[in-house]
């Protein structure tokens, strides 16, 4: 990914991702809403001094975000294969014909875990116990069962694999 693709991808990731504008970013900098646009879409790369004042006009957590993902070599941007638990999610939405949206939804409905870390367990980051019980408490077994800590925890260490022959049937409830 060349420094001018990575720059804008960061910049609309942290954007989308804390419903920022452009136009309040350019407010904030002092910058012409032409230039923030132009580095959004990867036209224009900023100068060094330029893209530290606009970093440093955004909010707290947001501010570490795109940092975060400038920094770490875009990490969060790469395309990299896709974690066991990544890849049972998408199983799972796939199979149940849940949409990205619907899931993002029942996420807000009946858990505390925030949108961005379902994306970043979505985009392969190991999930914690406490989020894996969040994650438990929305994605069902076919027979409409809680996933158990204990089988989110093998599924994500890739112990077990639900969906391998199509369906989730090798996953069973110690009841």
């Amino acid at each position: 990914m060349n420094e001018s693709t990575q720059i804008a991808k960061a910049l609309r990731l942290t954007i989308a991702e804390f419903g920022l504008s452009q136009t309040a970013i350019a407010g904030w900098s002092g910058l012409n809403p032409n230039d923030i646009s132009k580095f959004t879409r990867g036209k224009r790369i900023p100068r060094g001094d330029t893209l530290i004042k606009v970093i440093n006009t955004l909010p707290g957590e947001a501010k570490h975000y795109c940092l975060d993902l400038l920094f770490n070599q875009g990490s969060r941007m790469k395309e990299s294969p896709l974690s066991p638990l990544s890849e049972f999610i998408a199983k799972w939405q796939n199979h149940e014909g849940v949409s990205q949206t619907e899931l993002e939804i029942l996420i807000q409905q009946r858990t505390m875990l925030s949108i961005r870390a379902l994306h970043e367990i979505q985009s392969g980051r190991y999930a914690n116990e406490t989020e894996l019980g969040f994650l438990g408490a929305v994605i069902l077994k076919p027979n409409g069962d809680f996933y158990l800590l204990d089988e989110l925890v093998a599924i994500q260490d890739g112990i077990i694999k639900p969906y391998q022959n199509g369906d989730a049937s090798n996953v069973k409830s110690e009841t």
